[in-house]
């Protein structure tokens, strides 16, 4: 209780210092979220883990909130940073909820003891695994359209003369272009 007091302050201050007081309330409605969790959500069928990922997922999103300004008067264009941080925000989403379930199929025994209606308890851990490999399996195919959908957009040019040792290349190389999604 002690760290959501002071991680609220925290958030309130840095809301206040912005100018964007109103996100404050973002900061109420995950602590809040997390209570929640922490005595309802994870005991339910998939909620919590809905929930954890949503959170973390949300990560990415504050940086969006709070860097940017949302004034068409400024000229500045949200496009690009709105779709690389949404990007974020949806692989952040995918490999938590991969990560939650794998977490409930280890608990298996104790969330069994204890009455939690999660997916290994309720459908067994051979079904759990199934869906967790078709997440990643998701992600996997997801990362591969970003490859060639962003391919040119978001290049990087790299002066590898100090890389080219590593990458086993020859020094007399002199930019090596890596296309990535960021």
């Amino acid at each position: 209780v002690l760290f959501t007091f002071f991680a609220l302050l925290i958030g309130g201050y840095v809301s206040y210092r912005t100018g964007k007081l109103w996100l404050c309330g973002i900061h109420f409605i995950c602590a809040g979220a997390l209570w929640f969790y922490s005595i309802r959500f994870k005991y339910m069928l998939l909620t919590g883990n809905l929930v954890v990922a949503a959170l973390t997922a949300m990560v990415p999103s504050l940086v969006l909130l709070y860097s940017f300004t949302f004034d068409p008067a400024d000229g500045f264009d949200l496009k690009k940073p709105a779709i690389i941080i949404g990007a974020f925000s949806v692989f952040a989403f995918l490999t938590t909820i991969a990560r939650e379930i794998t977490k409930d199929m280890e608990d298996y025994e104790g969330d069994n003891a204890y009455g939690c209606n999660t997916l290994p308890v309720k459908y067994g851990i051979s079904k759990s695994k199934n869906l967790v490999f078709l997440v990643i399996a998701f992600i996997l195919l997801l990362l591969l359209a970003c490859q060639f959908i962003f391919k040119d957009a978001y290049a990087i040019k790299l002066n590898c003369q100090n890389a080219a040792p590593f990458l086993g290349r020859e020094r007399n190389h002199n930019i090596i272009r890596i296309a990535g999604v960021f």
